[in-house]
């Protein structure tokens, strides 16, 4: 997931973008342990039959 903005470098917002691509599985903990915000990389199974989506929208809540 590249230009993921840093606010949605979370668990639970990842694993919500897998599950909206396919059924998320895991994500690599190390790129978040090791502060390298290039990109998230997430696991992901896919049904191929089915496609994947051409984008995803996102929204941020402002927590109060």
């Amino acid at each position: 997931l590249h230009n993921l903005p840093l606010h949605f470098w979370d668990h639970q917002v990842l694993a919500g973008i897998g599950n909206t691509i396919g059924i998320y599985i895991k994500m690599d903990t190390q790129r978040v342990e090791e502060r390298i915000f290039t990109f998230a990389r997430i696991c992901v199974e896919v049904d191929l039959n089915k496609g994947l989506p051409n984008r995803i929208h996102l929204k941020h809540k402002q927590r109060s």
